[in-house]
């Protein structure tokens, strides 16, 4: 029988939790490190590659100029929260999802989202735009069909709403 002392065990149990940390550590890491991949990964996209009347600059830039330069949130996801539109038939795998949310100066919210998807014939995935967005001062979405209609919507003018009419006298 082997006996250990204090100091023994001690340092057993140390070592232990130390290591257990550690990997707890690295695999958060690990995630967050993935989901900042898939943002920088999106933030490059060329726009002329996912919609080809648009011009060659990166989604970033596309967004930043078209909001006006007010600031974008960036988030990835991992596309099971409805944000991706067509079939989920099971063919397609998606690697993750990152959304684009704009708060416009005029209280609408622009929201666009891509996704990439894993393929055969491309196992890094493939980005592509899976929706785009417009939620109006009144709480309505807009689903635009291309990412080339989110320009005409964000400068399309408000509708009017009619004034408060005049209380009544007496």
């Amino acid at each position: 029988m082997v006996s250990l002392s204090n100091k023994e065990t001690l340092w057993g149990i140390s070592s232990v939790g130390f290591l257990l940390l550690s990997s707890l550590l690295w695999s958060q890491s690990s995630h967050s490190t993935g989901a900042e991949d898939a943002i920088v990964r999106v933030k490059a996209l060329q726009v002329s590659s996912v919609d080809s009347s648009l011009p060659r600059v990166t989604l970033e830039f596309f967004l930043n100029y078209e909001g006006g330069g007010i600031p974008i949130a960036w988030r990835a996801s991992n596309c099971d929260q409805g944000n991706v539109n067509g079939p989920r038939d099971g063919k397609r795998k998606f690697i993750a999802c990152v959304e684009a949310d704009l708060a416009l100066k005029d209280d609408r919210h622009a929201h666009v989202v891509v996704s990439i998807e894993e393929s055969k014939a491309h196992p890094a995935g493939v980005p592509r735009v899976s929706r785009v967005a417009v939620i109006d001062t009144n709480g309505r979405t807009r689903v635009l069909e291309r990412l080339s209609d989110l320009p005409v919507e964000l400068n399309r003018p408000l509708p009017k709403t009619p004034r408060d009419l005049p209380l009544p006298a007496g």
